[in-house]
């Protein structure tokens, strides 16, 4: 119909003035959203699956109202998601309301979502083959449209067969007779199949063993079929000779098995399988040991070792011992040996390992406390070492400081830094110049209770200290370990070593002590003297007691070799100072060839003894070790008014008395962390002993090379000798103990043997001595626990790193004896004939 062009022009103006009105004379007013209407009304999802929502907004009349914004609101997240533009997610499977709003007016929908559905059965291959009379459960995997495992579905499970396989609501099969069946699982449209075989009765057999020899505590390996229980998984058990062969891995066809420690010769194996029992005859190889006396037998790699010694004419004796490489004392270790494993006597267990004879307290001797100490000051120089390193060396400012030689009586000031730092200049001594050598200075304090000027004994005591550092311990110094004036020209200049001997060291422990302090200059250390200075402790009575350093005699008995131990560690930070060497020296390893010090001086000078001389024990009129223990015995005195009474060797020999009596328990590395004291300087001498007469050339090559490395610890060690730290613990561990042994002779393995010294003879002879037997009550300090041939079972203690167990075998063998051995990753075992 047409509108006339005056309605038509009315209609226009109205539009343009409200644009919501409607035409043709009805009401202008806006139309609301009267109700919403969502679709689908009913919506359902699959998890992790979209659907769109839609929204329609109506009026009072039910007409749709177009451009209306509406919102979309989840009543739970975690089961649906719906974004504003009506993209419904479903999370996770349940129910939850979905809500559309728009101006006021809201609509409801209640979402499903659903797991997705089962979309296939997957069986998996049986455990092993069905046999008649056993039952096993069918595996199966069930995958949704997603290809995701799910679970929880019920299945239906039929059995086209069951004559010969049944199969339950669950899937478990039972083998009712020889043949076959096709088991079927349904769930609604979804089903799958498998071809079930059922076979006989399982029948083990072995086929083949290899190889055909066999060697213990190597695997044989044992082939054939239905080798284990296929329903029961339960272990098949082997025996190899009437004793178990650790099961290393299993399946139906190979069993891989440890042959345990047998003797040579014809054997049966049994593998128990279900209930059957395969036997076969095998072939035994053990490796046998054939020493003569004297003779060693090296078992270096850890673990298991078996055996086999064959019976020889009479008695025969061997010495089993275990070691430790470790090079911490806290990082321990053990072994255990067992005689002919697995015969009827296997219970009888040998008792435990004998404790030391002695408590730790009964055998520390009066040096224990000042070893603690000196120890103490050592480790402080290896930190000052660092500082020393890093310090300027002003040659021309220590020129220009460069002071006359004192006169006899002359008093001047010395720094001394017992416990203060380089920098420390209140504590002052007031030296007085009592001998001025060739080679060395003697200053005495001022201070000392007792003084050379008043006594006369004491004032001999200092002369002969002088002229045995310039005449003889001076040279040595040079001769083994370098100079210690090797830095003069940067120091002092005087051509001269300061001894400073103050009362004031008395209260610290130590018996004496050195100080890079002193090699410093001014300049970087206040408290520096400039020089190379050795302090020592002095006597505090003029009474004589050669028991006692208080007294002067007692005194010069302990200090005569302190001063060239303690000038060793002088030649030491000198030369790693001059090489510019990163580290100083380990301190059991510096203690160790300070006490090597020692004795070369003692050797060369006081005993008169030569390199590899076997010098033993001896008595008051030779130049064996008798009067180092027999300070009084007037024989001993009128041989030598220079020297004696002094020391010697006796700290060497006496006061490792604990290595030897649990050399388990102690270690040339330094102390463990529940010692203290310095067992381990006379050990790590010992050891440093037994490289240089086995590897080196001479001493003074040996120390000269490891005195002037820039290598420290256990790897300048090996550097110096040539040779590895097992190899020297181990024939060291050997040497202490056989070092000639009665009937060895020269007939023994060099490694045996400690050339220079004779350690049988000496500890022989202070068990003999009246002085000392109480001490050393047995003519051997080292005892090994002993086995007798047969069966025995022991278990070593606990081993600290450079430590040693020791067990010895003796008696008459009826037969061929087997002997086991177990082993910690750092323990090595060695063996030797002793007879």
């Amino acid at each position: 119909m047409q509108i006339p062009a005056l309605f038509r022009s009315a209609c226009v103006a109205a539009v343009m003035a409200v644009a919501v009105s409607a035409c043709g004379g009805k009401d202008n007013a806006p139309v609301n959203v009267a109700r919403i209407v969502v679709t689908p009304a009913s919506p359902t999802v699959v998890v992790d699956e979209s659907v769109v929502l839609e929204a329609q907004t109506l009026d009072a009349s039910g007409n749709v109202l177009t451009g209306r914004p509406v919102v979309w609101q989840s009543e739970s997240a975690i089961i649906a998601t719906v974004t504003q533009t009506g993209l419904l997610t479903g999370v996770a499977s349940g129910s939850v309301g979905i809500t559309a709003r728009s101006e006021g007016k809201e609509a409801r929908v209640t979402v499903a979502v659903v797991a997705p559905p089962l979309a296939s059965i997957t069986f998996s291959a049986l455990a092993s083959p069905l046999r008649v009379g056993r039952s096993q459960q069918l595996g199966y995997a069930l995958l949704n449209t997603k290809g995701q495992q799910i679970t929880g579905i019920p299945l239906i499970f039929t059995s086209s067969n069951p004559l010969a396989v049944s199969v339950d609501a669950t899937g478990f099969l039972t083998g009712v007779a020889v043949g076959s069946a096709t088991i079927r699982a349904v769930s609604g449209a979804v089903n799958a199949e498998a071809i079930i075989e059922v076979l006989g009765q399982q029948s083990p057999r072995i086929t083949t063993i290899e190889p055909a020899v066999l060697v213990p505590n190597e695997t044989v390996l044992v082939r054939g079929m239905d080798l284990r229980d296929e329903v029961n998984r339960s272990t098949t058990i082997v025996e190899i000779g009437g004793l178990p062969a650790p099961l290393l891995s299993e399946s139906d066809t190979l069993l891989r098995v440890q042959v345990p420690c047998l003797l040579s010769g014809n054997a049966q194996l049994h593998a128990t399988v279900v209930d059957s029992l395969l036997t076969r005859q095998v072939v035994i190889a053990t490796p046998s040991l054939v020493l003569g006396p004297g003779a060693v037998a090296d078992l270096p790699v850890a673990g298991a070792h078996c055996r086999q010694l064959n019976p020889t004419p009479g008695a025969s004796r061997y010495l089993i011992m275990g070691y430790n490489t470790a090079t911490s004392p806290n990082t321990g270790g053990s072994f255990s040996i067992t005689g002919n494993p697995g015969t009827a006597a296997a219970a009888q267990v040998a008792p435990a390992a004998p404790a030391p004879r002695f408590t730790l307290a009964q055998i520390r001797d009066e040096n224990f406390v000042r070893d603690t100490a000196h120890l103490n000051f050592l480790e402080r120089e290896r930190v000052l070492y660092q500082t020393l390193r890093s310090a300027p060396r002003d040659r021309a400012l220590t020129l220009r400081r460069i002071v006359p030689l004192p006169a006899l009586g002359d008093i001047r000031p010395i720094f001394y830094t017992f416990s203060g730092g380089c920098g420390d200049t209140t504590r002052v001594i007031q030296g007085r110049a009592i001998r001025v050598g060739t080679r060395a200075i003697i200053w005495e304090d001022t201070a000392n209770t007792v003084k050379s000027t008043a006594d006369a004994n004491l004032a001999s005591y200092y002369e002969r200290m002088g002229r045995q550092f310039d005449d003889e311990q001076y040279d040595v110094i040079r001769k083994y370990f370098g100079d210690p004036l090797r830095r003069d020209a940067e120091t002092d200049a005087d051509g001269r070593l300061s001894m400073v001997f103050s009362q004031r060291l008395n209260g610290t422990g130590a018996a004496a002590y050195v100080t890079s302090c002193d090699q410093r200059t001014r300049a970087t250390a206040a408290g520096s003297n400039v020089g190379e200075y050795f302090y020592g402790a002095v006597p505090t009575t003029s009474s004589l007691n050669l028991n006692t350093t208080a007294s002067p005699d007692g005194w010069f008995y302990f200090m005569g070799r302190t001063v060239i131990h303690e000038v060793k560690h002088i030649a030491s930070i000198s030369a790693r100072f001059a090489n510019n060497a990163s580290f100083f020296e380990q301190s059991w390893l510096e203690e160790g060839t300070a006490r090597h010090a020692e004795e070369l001086w003692v050797r060369d000078y006081v005993h008169r003894v030569p390199w590899k001389g076997n010098t033993g024990f001896g008595t008051a009129s030779d130049n064996g070790l008798y009067c180092d223990f027999h300070p009084a015995d007037a024989t001993c005195a009128a041989a030598d008014p220079l020297h004696r009474p002094t020391y010697g060797m006796r700290r060497q020999f006496n006061e490792i008395r604990e290595k030897l009596v649990a050399p388990w328990d102690w270690s040339p590395f330094g102390n463990a962390s529940s010692q203290s004291g310095g067992v381990f300087y006379q050990t790590a001498w010992s050891l440093v002993r037994y490289a240089i007469d086995r590897y080196a050339a001479s001493d003074s090559a040996f120390f000269q090379t490891l005195t002037g490395s820039n290598l420290t610890g256990v790897t300048n060690l090996e550097a110096a000798a040539g040779a590895s730290l097992d190899d020297m613990l181990g024939g060291w561990g050997l040497a202490l103990f056989a070092d000639d042994y009665p009937g060895l002779g020269s007939m023994a393995d060099v490694a045996i043997h400690f050339p220079t010294w004779n350690l049988r003879n000496i500890y022989t002879g202070l068990s003999n001595s009246p002085n000392w037997t109480a001490r050393w009550p047995t003519p051997f300090p080292i005892e090994p626990s002993q086995l007798n041939y047969g069966v025995f079972q022991r278990n070593s203690p606990a081993i600290r790193g450079g430590g040693h167990a020791y067990y010895e075998l003796s008696g008459t063998a009826p037969g061929p004896q087997l002997i086991n051995i177990q082993a910690t990753p750092t323990v090595r075992i060695k063996m030797l004939r002793l007879q």
